[in-house]
């Protein structure tokens, strides 16, 4: 089967959901195409698929036109079938044709089946798959579940009704859903993410009190992410004494505002920023850790956090969406009620207190979580059920 993958671009190297996602599709046999917003390439015969342009200012847009003229793509009947569609669902004329420009790399192409990265890329897209005549299911995340909705009211009402299934990392993830008038007709199916790698090596119990506590902080530096309040966090621990050290590992927009902070408060003696790492250098690394400090706002799951507990590393997080269905809370790792500095620092310490033999026990039970719950095989055969209408 040939799945399109609609993204807004092309997975970066932090965004591990996708990645397995498209290795668990190949691994069942399918063949998966992932089609992205414009990002300044000519399509090719590979596995992406970008979409047109959408300013007709620039000349990459009348080059990109040109192309799609010479190939014939306007003189084929599924546009006007789309067109038709976008018209019968009350779409005005002037934006029927502007979603034909939109989707033409899309209606165009040969799939099987549709299936939208996130929520928001299916909108002005919700005719697509009718007009292909095949289905048309999407993942649910976090990103736009819970913030477009700030924004427009209800605005997935229109994709709803032209979905087939829809998929959750997490059950909160769901609830939010029903928030948003998702039918309950609609077949929605939980799909956890996976750990798929071998166990890396285990993070070694030590007396904490007596050495450096060392933490580690993962992700984007964005505001979604709040990697502020990781440095909220080092810092009250340094003015109360305490040893500690806190490596910070990704890329992102606000790192440059960041490392300034750090310098102004005269922590880069107590930070190290070592931007973008390998995936799997990253999980390698993590035995060398106590602690990952996870604060972002707002989590569908957090892939980050398998990856901790898979290293039998302690989880200090905020109480992100689907992070209490993540972490065995007291277990495998502590999840403060609130995205507060004083209450991390609390979980912080109370972790730093632990004795070598409770350590060795929470982090076994951390691996063997990962093992028993998080299994490639599960995944797949999760994966296989899901398209199977």
């Amino acid at each position: 089967m040939r799945i399109a993958l609609i993204l807004y671009r092309s997975p970066s190297y932090s965004e591990t959901f996708f990645d397995a996602l498209i290795k668990a599709w190949n691994t069942l046999g399918h063949q998966v195409v992932i089609s992205t917003g414009w990002e300044g390439k000519m399509p090719h015969s590979g596995s992406y698929l970008p979409a047109l342009p959408l300013s007709f200012t620039q000349f990459a847009a009348w080059r990109y036109l040109a192309f799609s003229i010479r190939k014939g793509w306007w003189l084929r009947p599924i546009l006007r079938t789309y067109y038709r569609a976008e018209r019968r669902s009350g779409t005005k004329r002037w934006r029927s044709i502007k979603r034909v420009y939109f989707n033409a790399h899309l209606l165009v192409s040969s799939v099987d089946w549709i299936h939208f990265g996130y929520l928001a890329a299916g909108l002005q897209r919700e005719q697509v798959g009718h007009a292909l005549q095949v289905p048309s299911t999407a993942s649910i995340r976090g990103a736009d579940i819970s913030l477009l909705p700030l924004q427009h009211s209800y605005p997935f009402r229109p994709l709803w009704a032209q979905l087939a299934k829809v998929h959750v990392l997490s059950q909160d993830l769901h609830r939010l859903a029903i928030q948003q008038e998702i039918p309950s007709v609609l077949p929605v199916r939980q799909i956890l993410p996976v750990f798929a790698h071998q166990l890396p090596k285990p993070r070694r119990p030590r007396n904490m009190l007596l050495d450096t506590l060392q933490l580690i902080w993962i992700g984007r530096f964005t505001w979604k992410k709040n990697p502020i309040l990781a440095i909220q966090v080092l810092n009250d621990l340094l003015q109360s004494g305490f040893d500690v050290q806190l490596t910070m590992v990704g890329v992102g927009e606000e790192l440059a505002e960041l490392e300034e902070q750090v310098r102004l408060q005269g922590l880069t003696h107590a930070v190290s920023f070592v931007g973008k790492l390998e995936h799997t250098e990253v999980i390698e690394s993590l035995h060398l850790y106590d602690i990952l400090l996870h604060t972002a706002w707002q989590e569908g799951f957090g892939n980050v956090l398998l990856e901790a507990q898979a290293a039998g590393v302690w989880v200090v997080s905020t109480p992100g969406e689907g992070v209490f269905e993540n972490l065995s809370d007291g277990i495998t790792g502590t999840v403060v009620r609130e995205w507060s500095s004083i209450a991390l620092v609390q979980a912080v310490l109370n972790y730093r207190s632990q004795s070598e033999d409770s350590q060795k026990a929470h982090a076994q039970l951390s691996r063997n979580k990962i093992s028993s719950k998080f299994s490639w095989e599960e995944h797949l055969n999760n994966w296989s059920d899901f398209f199977a209408l």
